[in-house]
């Protein structure tokens, strides 16, 4: 139950809100992931440490395909809070 719960709550909001909430999801996955990246790859490439290391499903050592649910996730509360503020 507990890792259904989630998937009812993206289920209502999308419902609730129409298919807006799923564009923000996608948008913001895409750009949370891109923007991990490109700040891991920046910061190697002028210091030469890295910030963060990745281990599973990695792309390049930089971000995780697996972190890419979290800024979608992100993505859409911050965009229902706004919309709230509103």
């Amino acid at each position: 139950m507990f890792l259904l719960f989630p998937l009812l709550a993206f289920l209502l909001v999308t419902y609730t809100f129409g298919y807006s909430p799923i564009k923000v999801f996608l948008i913001f996955a895409l750009a949370g992931t891109a923007l991990e990246w490109s700040i891991g790859f920046s910061y190697h490439r002028i210091v030469g440490q890295r910030l963060w290391t990745y281990h599973r499903d990695s792309l390049s050592g930089y971000t995780s395909f697996l972190g890419t649910p979290v800024w979608g996730l992100l993505g859409i509360l911050t965009w229902l809070l706004a919309k709230a503020t509103l």
